[in-house]
């Protein structure tokens, strides 16, 4: 199943990686001080999640790094308001690593993710843990299935209200993020980048707003690496 993506599978790969190390420079900076011989674990979410190219990447270099360094328990939560790519993401999921193992680290889940993100439960995570995420990537809708720049907008404020506290984040869009916006919802930016896209398209959504295909040309895409700005009273 494949659906809208302006990142090419290399590019995806390096923001995942990147994620995953400034993540685990964090959570390892925690375990030494509390905890030396417990198992990390990184909940990363994507709450536009497409047909799963970014679940899928963090979960298969997630076990890679595992073979390479040492345990690290990742799981993924999935939200997309479009039924047909919640149902492909699950399909290409399973295909990849099987049904038990999605069962176990993997949620895709129909969610307009404009609208407030659920706190704990969506990965079958039951531990006691706070709900957070500490991590997320998102490629912001482009105009396809959402027609104001305000949707974007309160997508950006819900994944801050999912994150933990100095958790990262990474923001595909079509422009350049407004950093003052930003900085006023709570994050700071790290870094951007400018990348071309890849031609794609839309499956139809249920949403009722443009569903047309779209060729976006020569216009770049950038991705932007953000981190929700730190409190003393919250950890990793």
């Amino acid at each position: 199943f494949q659906c809208s993506s302006p990142v090419i599978i290399d590019v995806a790969s390096i923001i995942i990686n990147v994620l995953l190390d400034l993540t685990m420079a964090i959570k390892s900076r925690h375990r030494q001080c509390q905890n030396p011989r417990s198992i990390p674990k990184v909940r990363m979410l994507d709450p536009t999640c497409g047909s799963g190219t970014f679940l899928a990447l963090g979960l298969l270099l997630s076990s890679s790094r595992n073979r390479d360094d040492g345990a690290t328990t990742v799981t993924v939560v999935g939200y997309d308001v479009n039924e047909k790519c919640v149902e492909g993401t699950l399909d290409n999921l399973i295909y990849l690593f099987g049904e038990a193992f999605v069962r176990e680290r993997a949620r895709v889940v129909v969610h307009d993710s404009s609208l407030p993100i659920r706190r704990g439960g969506d990965d079958g995570n039951n531990d006691g843990d706070d709900g957070l995420f500490d991590c997320a990537v998102t490629n912001l809708p482009w105009g396809q299935n959402t027609s104001t720049r305000q949707d974007n907008r309160e997508i950006i404020k819900q994944v801050y209200n999912a994150l933990h506290y100095g958790g990262h984040c990474a923001i595909i869009s079509k422009c350049t993020l407004d950093q003052a916006e930003l900085e006023g919802i709570g994050f700071d930016v790290i870094e951007t980048a400018s990348i071309p896209p890849k031609d794609f398209t839309l499956p139809r959504s249920r949403k009722g707003r443009r569903e047309r295909p779209s060729n976006l040309g020569g216009s770049d895409c950038i991705v932007s690496i953000l981190v929700k700005r730190d409190n003393e009273n919250d950890t990793l």
